[in-house]
């Protein structure tokens, strides 16, 4: 029953910047790769966004479209 829960979970990330950079924060595991929580949210959810001035209406829509059709959980994630 919960994978049919509307559940969009979504998840702060540090500055572009600071990705961009490698900077070692609790965020990569401390080896300046920001990909792991991304990648681990792949095997548990049907989509998946990072979301940028320029693409956050586009995929915004696009999450809630893919959650309102398909049942498991979406996430995306929000840089500071």
């Amino acid at each position: 029953m919960p994978n049919t829960l509307p559940v969009i979970h979504i998840v702060g990330t540090p500055a572009l910047r600071a990705q961009r950079a490698g900077d070692l924060l609790h965020h990569s595991l401390g080896d300046g790769d920001f990909g792991h929580f991304a990648r681990m949210a792949q095997e548990v959810t049907i989509a998946q966004a990072s979301l940028t001035a320029s693409n956050a209406e586009a995929e915004i829509d696009r999450l809630l479209t893919d959650r309102a059709v398909r049942a498991p959980p979406g996430v995306s994630a929000v840089a500071k």
